[in-house]
């Protein structure tokens, strides 16, 4: 098996490159002989302040997406095969692991068999990877996490709402609805939508008439911390992106009007 580069190290670039894959810098937590595929690699493209990130190796038309936007920022790419790691064993989602606490309360949940130890075991494997790797993540200044996603088309909650209209209604963890939730609707199909954290973002949208439905989820500090990269986003202070599309036609045409609008937002 070939040896995974540490962060710094360089390795020589394929002479044929038929579909993007991130270069490194590459950085590894353990090997598979401890049974772990939680690895991360970065790709710095030019001095953009913006981090675009790629968490769910299930959403291949996002990691499309940000393959085809040419060389505009740095990429982090989870390199998840599916929507989960297996780290020392356990499962483990990819957007869920960046801060301490939040990633202890998804392991416990998503892992309701797992000993006290397995489950310290890795919380110390993603501590070190956070470490390692969150400098490299955070956005620079005036950028913004830019971390796209995709859903399914005939996603729906009870009732029929689709996950955009359902956000806009979704109760707090006391049970009543959060007044500070707004949205514009600049598309009529309501399946697709961008969240922004920032009131800045979500004015703009507003102000330009932006052709997309914006959905503004300000940092909530009495939430229950997810180990999310909106929730990292809220605590740091950084603005934040989640470009949402249906696994459909076009939906890698639209994800990409998507980003190029975000960053027209500069600040």
């Amino acid at each position: 098996m070939a040896a995974k580069a540490r962060v710094g190290e360089d390795i020589k670039k394929p002479a044929v490159q038929p579909e993007w894959k991130p270069e490194p810098p590459m950085y590894g937590v353990a090997n598979p002989a401890k049974r772990t595929s939680a690895t991360l690699e970065s790709q710095q493209h030019t001095s953009s302040p913006h981090r675009y990130w790629w968490l769910h190796g299930s959403e291949k038309v996002a990691g499309e997406t940000l393959g085809g936007l040419g060389k505009r920022g740095t990429t982090i790419n989870t390199l998840a095969k599916g929507r989960y790691w297996k780290v020392k064993g356990l499962k483990v989602d990819p957007n869920r692991w960046l801060t301490p606490a939040g990633a202890e309360n998804h392991i416990r949940r998503a892992n309701p068999r797992a000993s006290n130890r397995q489950i310290q075991n890795t919380l110390e494997s993603l501590n070190f990877m956070r470490e390692t790797w969150l400098p490299t993540m955070r956005p620079g200044k005036g950028g913004a996490i830019i971390s796209a996603h995709n859903s399914h088309p005939h996603a729906r909650y009870k009732g029929g709402k689709t996950i955009f209209e359902h956000e806009l209604t979704k109760p707090t963890m006391d049970g009543k609805t959060r007044l500070t939730k707004a949205a514009h609707l600049g598309d009529a199909d309501k399946v697709d939508f961008i969240i922004v954290t920032d009131r800045n973002d979500y004015d703009a949208a507003v102000s330009g008439n932006a052709p997309f439905n914006v959905f503004y989820q300000p940092f909530d500090w009495s939430a229950k911390d997810d180990g999310s990269a909106s929730y990292l986003a809220g605590v740091e202070g950084w603005r934040y992106f989640n470009p949402e599309v249906s696994l459909r036609e076009g939906a890698r045409e639209k994800q990409k009007a998507m980003i190029d609008w975000i960053e027209t937002l500069n600040q």
